[in-house]
């Protein structure tokens, strides 16, 4: 998933392995991402941040939730990541 700034929020969107994306994983932009990607582990401080901020993060969890169920079937499938699209 990449995120979508131009939609007024975060939106992530899928990066599809069957390249009918802009943003595919045969892309040059991709393959930067994936060798400039590193794996980090949650810090102790992770779970205290997130249990302060567990009631907010639902909130805008909620709002999102409402605002893509309201999409149509097509924008639905645009930001729905598939197996398929798994690496």
């Amino acid at each position: 998933m990449r995120p979508n700034w131009g939609t007024g929020g975060f939106a992530p969107t899928p990066i599809r392995t069957s390249g009918s994306t802009e943003t595919n994983v045969k892309s040059k932009e991709f393959q930067g991402w994936l060798t400039g990607t590193k794996l980090i582990e949650p810090t102790e401080g992770a779970a205290s941040w997130f249990s302060e901020n567990k009631a907010r993060l639902q909130d805008i969890y909620k709002d999102y939730w409402n605002r893509f169920e309201k999409k149509s079937p097509q924008e639905k499938a645009e930001r729905t990541l598939m197996p398929q699209d798994g690496v």
